[in-house]
């Protein structure tokens, strides 16, 4: 992701010669590669129902976001939003298999 926001920057202050768009991406398909891979190892795994889906949904989201117009910002809320669902539905369904197994 390091290497995407560099990218981004020399976009923004002119020193690339590439559209907003591809340093939008730059930064936009480490973060959907990042989820991906997170999904691959584990939550595809430890999830159970919705919480399995929400990694590979926002790294989806994360890849429209650029050319739905949202940009940097689109990625970023992405993020953000793919963190809190995470939070919020992973130690629901960790707490019913707790009371699954009582």
């Amino acid at each position: 992701m390091g290497a995407g926001f560099a990218a981004l920057v020399d976009v923004i202050t002119h020193h690339a010669e590439i559209p907003l768009l591809a340093g939008d991406y730059a930064v936009a398909i480490p973060v959907a590669t990042y989820f991906s891979a997170l999904w691959i190892v584990r939550d595809r795994y430890a999830g159970n129902g919705l919480a399995t889906a929400v990694l590979p949904l926002f790294a989806a989201l994360a890849l429209a976001a650029p050319v739905a117009g949202l940009g940097l910002e689109g990625v970023a809320a992405m993020a953000a939003l793919c963190a809190v669902s995470r939070s919020w539905l992973m130690p629901r369904q960790a707490s019913k298999a707790e009371e699954h197994r009582h």
